[in-house]
């Protein structure tokens, strides 16, 4: 298994062997996961691993985390929630 991230986008890809893996990505308790900008990004993700040929074999909410920040005004509990998307690549060429 290999750990692919990006450095602070929201948006981690986790390679499970050769052409599958998960790729997850943060969103907000208020939001839909499959309507935020970083679900974008998360298939780009899948799109170049798999060079475009993929199928998505399930999806779902795979983490959440809780964290205190500390400011000027107090402090405040953060909440990350994570949607992970596991793929399939259907292709076994080489890049075009």
């Amino acid at each position: 298994m290999t750990v692919l991230t990006g450095c602070g986008s929201g948006v981690e890809l986790i390679q499970e062997g050769m052409g599958q893996g998960v790729v997850q990505y943060r969103y907000q308790s208020f939001q839909n996961p499959l309507l935020v900008p970083l679900r974008a990004e998360a298939l780009a993700e899948i799109d170049r691993m798999c060079y475009g040929a993929y199928r998505i074999v399930r999806e779902g909410k795979t983490r959440v985390r809780e964290r205190i920040v500390e400011g000027v005004g107090g402090s405040e509990i953060v909440t990350e929630q994570w949607w992970g998307i596991r793929f399939q690549c259907t292709s076994t060429g080489e890049p075009p």
